[in-house]
């Protein structure tokens, strides 16, 4: 989700290992950069596309994923659309189960309590640059028009059937 890390144990990263510890499952955890530092940056900033197809070519590479029986997703707020994504684009994610948890699946309306992110999002949508580069332009619901959204928004249009 937006804030998280793959490496943090109070989110994702915790839950995922309180489930293994249980279940004795092997987990994956999604890193986007090679650090903590960078895959939070990069649930702010980066091309949601792009980030996909690199976790798309991680699972296509890692044979414990690549077995017969598939694996189970979980994705936690923004990472439940994410991975809802992946499974509908990538050829490699033989998921079985996925378990979205807080996921805005309609998009964004609004982010909350933010002026600033407020404004930033706005210019995201109606500016292609920025609604592939800013994570919550390209989930921004436009509310009055689907055309907007199908013109600017990078992969929300794929998660919504358009």
């Amino acid at each position: 989700g937006m804030g998280d890390t793959c490496c943090n144990p109070h989110g994702a990263y915790g839950l995922a290992s309180d489930i293994a510890k249980v279940t004795g499952a092997p987990v994956r955890y999604v890193k986007l950069g090679t650090n903590a530092e960078q895959d939070k940056y990069q649930g702010f900033f980066g091309n949601v596309v792009q980030q996909v197809k690199e976790v798309c070519k991680a699972i296509g590479s890692d044979p414990v994923l690549q077995g017969k029986k598939g694996f189970h997703a979980l994705g936690l707020s923004q990472g439940g659309q994410f991975l809802r994504y992946l499974v509908e684009t990538c050829p490699d994610a033989h998921v079985r189960t996925l378990v979205t948890l807080g996921g805005q699946h309609g998009g964004v309306s609004a982010p909350p309590g933010c002026a600033f992110l407020q404004e930033q999002t706005n210019k995201a949508q109606v500016d292609d640059e920025l609604s592939r580069t800013k994570v919550k332009g390209e989930s921004h619901r436009w509310c009055q028009s689907t055309d907007t959204l199908i013109r600017y928004g990078a992969y929300l249009p794929w998660v919504r059937d358009h």
